[in-house]
């Protein structure tokens, strides 16, 4: 977490960042827990209309990584995952975004409000655009960390 919290330091430094992301990233630094992200998630709403900029490869690649491991680390949930990605990576509405990987906006809701149940199918539909699949991880941290390590 730390080694994301200094990257994203660096990103915001450069001003390739859009003011909104610089929010999302500059209250990350701030977190110590995961009581802390959550808030995060639920106090700081990205709008569709107002991600105007184009991001690079790298950028984009980097909110993937980042988002990735706060869900690898359950620091944050599906839902919150795709909703971060959908808004930062592709600013699109629910209802665009819905179109575009062939589900109904309720569902694209229901995940990202972490309701209901969606079978494995429909979230390797909405998690596809972003190169990324459901998948088995182990249960503790620590055994998580030695993986990936």
């Amino acid at each position: 977490m730390n080694e994301t919290i200094n990257n994203l330091k660096l990103v915001n430094q450069e001003n390739r960042v859009p003011s909104h992301q610089k929010t999302y990233y500059s209250a990350l630094e701030s977190a110590d827990n995961k009581r802390s992200i959550d808030s995060l998630n639920k106090n700081i709403r990205v709008r569709a209309s107002e991600n105007k900029t184009s991001l690079t490869a790298p950028m984009r690649k980097k909110i993937i990584e980042d988002t990735m491991n706060a869900l690898l680390f359950s620091m944050i949930s599906q839902g919150e995952a795709l909703a971060n990605l959908r808004l930062n990576i592709l600013g699109l509405k629910q209802s665009d975004y819905a179109k575009l990987v062939k589900v109904s906006r309720k569902t694209i809701s229901d995940i990202e409000n972490n309701k209901g149940n969606p079978s494995v199918e429909v979230l390797n539909k909405v998690f596809k655009p972003f190169a990324l699949k459901v998948g088995l991880i182990p249960v503790s941290p620590s055994a998580l960390r030695n993986v990936l390590s």
